[in-house]
């Protein structure tokens, strides 16, 4: 799960793939199956939810449904990071236009 906002990706996914198969993203998740060599690949925007994503087990068992969002939710809240994080200062890098009227909106509520 790859939520930098600058850098160098972390994940196993290459910007040239993601950008070819889903458009403009922020941010990307990534789960390779090595032994059988392919990738799923999930780019979402800033405002968007995280994806449900599906984690392959042993071959011949079906993957797990994971929900990104209701995780990141979670550990959100009982992590405590409403009390922990300050939101009134920049980003760096900074939000386009559009990412920044989101946030604003987010944030007033």
């Amino acid at each position: 799960l790859d939520l930098l906002r600058g850098g160098s990706h972390v994940t196993a996914g290459p910007r040239h793939v993601l950008r070819a198969r889903c458009g403009a993203y922020d941010y990307h998740v990534c789960v390779s199956v090595p032994a059988e060599k392919r990738k799923y690949l999930a780019a979402f925007r800033l405002s968007d939810a995280l994806p449900t994503i599906a984690i392959p087990l042993d071959p011949g068992v079906n993957p797990v449904s994971v929900a990104l969002q209701s995780l990141l939710n979670r550990a959100y809240q009982t992590g405590r990071y409403d009390q922990l994080l300050e939101y009134d200062g920049p980003c760096d890098p900074p939000l386009t236009p559009e990412q920044a009227a989101w946030a604003a909106s987010v944030l007033a509520k």
